[in-house]
């Protein structure tokens, strides 16, 4: 994906943002200044979504040898300093060219990953939560303070980047209308717009691995503004997840599958109510630990009140939403499956991590819910199989995606 090229009389066409005449002897169409402001886009954030997520996955798995752990950690600091040189990065792009920032927030396509940046730092925050204990000595402020961070900048961009894109189509609405008439025929509805509140989907689940680490007794007074407000934000992302997913099925009415090029995009949509079941799954289980029954309550109905209560209102949420994510999963499988033909996926584009990241959450989802309910054998069983395909794909993507920079494959395309 590439910024609009904007072209005057002093800027050549293979570059809209860096005059010619400031361009170096060896810089061919893709010098390092094209790239840094064309193809460095917010994309690149799923790498960091996806792999994060993975490292989760190899944490969690039902039936993993104990070291294991070893090889999500490595992935997981990978991830983290990735984050670190991305943002760098962009800081740079943004600093050399200011008109950069507002261009690509506000870009039909690139402004649809804006959001990215958000998710990957609450996924990074997760990773830093769960793996603490097996690689460092857990630091209770510090995540404490992590998490509230997350949720002022989960909230700052799930609202302020669906805004945006809200201004741009009203503009663009406006050219193709002719006399009131709408001037161009429907388009497919992008399923990569519901990317755009994946970071208010995190919130629950980054909220119930913090809590994990406070005392239930004498923390008991700090975990409770983090569940309080987790339960507020992850229902504000779930519900608007909710409003996506009703586009996108509305457009599967209306024009049909999405073209064979877009078809992969589909499982996008598995990402909110998957990660919603995992957040509610979790979030049930430390109400248990927060918020103790109260045996003097009155009628003596010890069962079914304080955390028990709240263990199985959690329990039943998560398991309605793990059903919608299931749904979207198998319709976004079969309706690949029989284009599988015409399909020409090309593995070193970043899209496909996005692709990842959402199955990343359906499989987390599926190892939390069998863990809870006793493992059930067919559950755990199918939770394992979809791990091991997630990992899998996900070193697909990532072996491409290295080979595609080292090559500078991925940097003449468009991304």
């Amino acid at each position: 994906m590439s910024l609009p090229r904007h072209i005057n009389g002093n800027q050549r066409e293979d570059s809209p943002l860096l005059p010619s005449n400031n361009r170096g002897r060896d810089e061919g169409p893709h010098g390092w200044r094209d790239i840094l402001e064309n193809k460095m886009t917010w994309a690149w954030y799923t790498t960091i979504m996806s792999s994060g997520g993975v490292a989760l996955i190899i944490f969690n798995l039902p039936y993993a040898v104990k070291p294991l752990w070893i090889v999500g950690g490595i992935v997981y600091m990978a991830s983290l300093i990735g984050f670190l040189l991305l943002l760098l990065i962009h800081l740079t792009r943004f600093a050399l060219n200011p008109r950069v920032l507002p261009a690509s927030i506000t870009h039909h396509s690139e402004g649809l990953f804006v959001s990215t940046f958000a998710a990957a730092l609450g996924i990074l925050i997760i990773d830093g939560a769960t793996y603490s204990e097996k690689m460092h000595t857990t630091h209770g402020m510090a995540l404490r303070a992590f998490y509230w961070i997350f949720v002022g900048v989960a909230v700052l961009f799930g609202v302020a980047t669906p805004l945006l894109q809200f201004s741009r189509t009203r503009a663009a609405a406006a050219v193709v209308r002719v006399d009131g008439v709408d001037a161009t025929p429907a388009a497919d509805y992008s399923p990569m717009a519901i990317q755009q509140i994946l970071p208010l989907t995190l919130v629950g689940y980054a909220a119930s691995t913090v809590v994990s680490h406070i005392d239930p007794i004498k923390g008991h007074h700090l975990a409770m503004p983090i569940l309080y407000t987790a339960t507020a934000v992850q229902g504000m992302g779930a519900l608007l997840g909710l409003v996506y997913l009703a586009g996108f099925v509305d457009s599967l009415y209306r024009n049909a599958l999405p073209s064979i090029a877009r078809r992969p995009s589909m499982f996008v949509s598995v990402g909110p109510p998957a990660f919603t079941a995992l957040s509610f799954a979790l979030m049930a289980e430390q109400s248990l630990r927060h918020f103790p029954a109260d045996p003097s309550a009155p009628g003596g109905t010890f069962e079914v009140v304080g955390g028990v209560a709240l263990y199985y209102i959690g329990m039943v949420m998560a398991l309605m939403f793990w059903g919608l994510a299931a749904w979207f999963f198998c319709v976004s499988v079969l309706g690949n499956i029989v284009a599988l033909g015409e399909m020409d996926i090309g593995v070193q584009q970043l899209q496909m991590f996005a692709l990842i990241f959402p199955n990343v959450g359906f499989a987390l989802a599926s190892t939390h819910l069998a863990r809870l309910l006793g493992y059930p054998k067919i559950l755990a069983v199918g939770a394992e199989v979809l791990d091991l395909v997630v990992i899998f794909s996900w070193a697909i993507v990532a072996i491409a995606m290295i080979f595609g920079v080292v090559s500078g494959r991925i940097f003449r395309g468009s991304i």
